[in-house]
């Protein structure tokens, strides 16, 4: 079980071991997939800042986002909604802590998507976080990220 909660637009982005929904201020429900069959190339990245990635990371991010269609700043956890929703493709984030994320993970899987940190690794613990609408495009945006 999983939710992130969106008060200004009044979105309730839900995991419950069933699927994940959107429940808007309505109380209209719809389900949410991730997007499919998109290449890196085509990918709509959101990150928070990448003046959040440091060391090497911030290399990392640079070329990271050089390889993308487009990235967009500012929207914290919204990002991982929008992936869970199809509406994006790629959520990045760095420094990430385990309260940051357990909510997040369930929402992105059961939409469809795959959250991992950056070396492919369980997020609970947090760190560095990838979330993406296919394995495949978290293949090519990890070995992106990696160089």
């Amino acid at each position: 079980i999983g939710f992130i909660n969106q008060p200004y637009t009044g979105e309730l982005f839900v995991a419950d071991g069933n699927g994940a929904f959107l429940i808007a201020r309505d109380g209209n429900q719809q389900r949410l997939r991730t997007r499919k069959n998109c290449a890196l190339k085509d990918a709509i990245l959101f990150t928070t800042s990448p003046k959040l990635f440091t060391g090497d990371e911030h290399a990392a991010i640079e070329r990271l986002e050089s390889q993308v269609k487009l990235s967009r700043y500012g929207t914290d956890c919204y990002g991982a909604a929008l992936v869970a929703a199809g509406y994006a493709d790629i959520w990045i984030e760095a420094g990430l802590q385990p309260y940051d994320i357990v909510g997040i993970v369930p929402l992105i899987e059961q939409a469809g998507g795959i959250v991992t940190t950056i070396n492919g690794d369980r997020p609970e613990d947090g760190g560095t976080i990838i979330a993406c609408g296919s394995s495949e495009l978290h293949s090519e945006a990890i070995a992106a990220f990696n160089g």
